[in-house]
């Protein structure tokens, strides 16, 4: 066991500890010499422990959460606190609920640690990029094999809606209001086109390389359209990342009345076009994601996975479509079982891969890791699997649709590092008595009053850098509720999450 596993282990103990004695705490002292403050629990660690920790033993501070009594958001962080600096930006109540806390500890890493967590973020990002192109270049084989994709899809849709379903049933996960439905309904139909269109791309020609390039646009498309529906304001960066993705989706698709028609190249326009338009329905979803950010992901991912149903059931109906059949799988149950296995296999991944990776690493590092990896996984499939050499224009084109991705990260990126305001003086609360609280027995936030909703602050640039880095919303919820703790305390890594789909 490292050095570093031993100390986290060490600081579970001893945080569990801690919690199972805090019955005892009155008036603001506790057993085992713990501090109790009004927004954190002072522990003085074992020395050994600080050092691997890498922050000096007096700097440590829980940070707890609670949220009405309920189990579903409670949590540990511990974070790493300049010498007397103390975050005055939650204001809680103690009592029986924080002896029934669930026992997860979200560590801060030293930088060293943290250099090694991204790196792993980078590596399960990578391996998203090839399960997305994966699950494209399936569908292309599965369709010249003449099996009936399209049922098989709806077949892995079913499966996958299921488990999901019993997820959101016993992990108690919110269900959406009436007014949020709207949102929830529309974002899922359009991340739905999405996956449908850029599918269909490949499927009537277009490598999974082009596709993965030209699906891009999304981020582009998705800050012009803050423009139009949010107001959000554009800047030099905006327009230089929409002028590279023009010229990389004309080099592409390589229009006839530009290029004339490619002779000996097998080429898509029809295929590119959809490609576009499927970043144009991904892009569409973010603006709809700004309004559906407190909502679960498992309980998104489920409503997607049932209009994906219906979805996958419409080509072979076209007049248009090729019939699809059932006497293959008829006549090879085993054969399509372990076709149905691998689609969904192919789906599950491209859901857990990033929900783990994306809390290792920034968002704009996950947005271009994930992007390139598609590329270059769409790329070598054409190349292993359908034997097409990418021309060198196709290649130009990619380069200027992933620059296109950088520069639109780069703002995000520096939102990210840029210092956070001065925090303004909290509201005084007045000391909770832990008998004078409800008879439900429910303890009650209070936050300064000048928490601002996220849905007003963050720019659809940045939710989009942390949409396409799959960051889950119970993340990007916790940093709006409390948007100025991350800015006094030096977070040095990133949470482990017990459930990466509870949202």
């Amino acid at each position: 066991m490292s050095l570093f596993a031993a100390s986290l282990d060490t600081l579970k103990k001893r945080t569990t500890q801690l919690l199972d004695n805090l019955d005892k705490v009155k008036d603001g002292k506790g057993a085992d010499g713990v501090t109790l403050q009004e927004p954190s629990i002072e522990i003085p660690f074992d020395p050994q422990v600080a050092s691997a920790l890498g922050c000096p033993d007096d700097s440590i501070l829980v940070q707890y959460e609670v949220q009405n009594g309920e189990d579903k958001d409670r949590e540990i962080a511990l974070y790493s606190m300049p010498l007397g600096m103390r975050c005055g930006e939650r204001h809680c109540g103690y009592g029986d609920e924080l002896r029934t806390f669930t026992k997860a500890v979200h560590l801060d890493r030293p930088s060293a640690f943290r250099l090694q967590g991204e790196f792993c973020g980078i590596l399960l990002l990578a391996a998203t990029g090839i399960c997305v192109t994966g699950d494209m270049v399936t569908s292309k084989l599965i369709e010249e094999s003449k099996w009936p994709y399209w049922y098989l899809v709806c077949g892995a849709c079913i499966v996958a809606s299921f488990f999901n379903g019993l997820a959101v049933y016993f992990f108690k996960m919110d269900l959406p209001g009436r007014g949020d439905m709207k949102w929830v309904i529309a974002r899922s139909l359009l991340e739905d086109l999405h996956w449908y269109f850029a599918v269909i791309a490949v499927i009537i020609g277009a490598s999974p390389g082009d596709v993965a390039a030209l699906t891009s646009i999304d981020i582009i498309a998705a800050a012009f359209f803050g423009l139009i529906f949010l107001g959000e304001k554009l800047t030099v960066m905006h327009f230089l990342a929409l002028g590279l993705s023009l010229a990389g989706a004309i080099c592409i698709s390589q229009p006839e009345f530009l290029f004339g028609r490619p002779e000996g190249q097998h080429h898509s326009p029809l295929g590119c076009w959809m490609a576009l338009l499927s970043g144009c329905f991904q892009a569409g979803s973010f603006v709809c994601a700004r309004k559906s950010v407190h909502i679960s992901v498992g309980v998104l991912t489920f409503t997607s996975l049932l209009l994906a149903m219906p979805m996958a059931l419409v080509p072979p109906m076209l007049p248009m479509g090729k019939k699809e059949s059932w006497e293959p799988v008829l006549a090879e149950p085993g054969i399509a079982l372990g076709l149905l296995l691998v689609i969904s296999i192919w789906t599950m991944s491209a859901v857990a891969l990033p929900a783990a990776g994306a809390t290792r690493c920034p968002a704009a590092v996950s947005a271009t890791v994930f992007t390139s990896a598609c590329m270059v996984s769409g790329y070598l499939a054409q190349m292993l699997f359908f034997k097409e050499m990418p021309q060198a224009l196709t290649l130009l084109g990619a380069a200027c649709m992933l620059l296109s991705v950088i520069l639109m990260a780069i703002p995000s990126r520096m939102s990210e590092a840029k210092p956070e305001k001065p925090a303004k003086a909290a509201v005084p609360v007045a000391p909770v008595d832990a008998e004078a609280q409800p008879s439900d027995g429910t303890d009650e936030i209070v936050d300064t009053v000048d928490t601002v909703d996220g849905d007003d602050t963050e720019s659809l640039g940045s939710f989009v850098a942390s949409e396409v880095s799959f960051r889950s919303s119970k993340v990007r919820r916790r940093a709006q509720h409390f948007p100025k703790a991350a800015a006094l305390a030096e977070r040095i890594g990133a949470a482990f999450p017990v459930v990466a789909m509870s949202g």
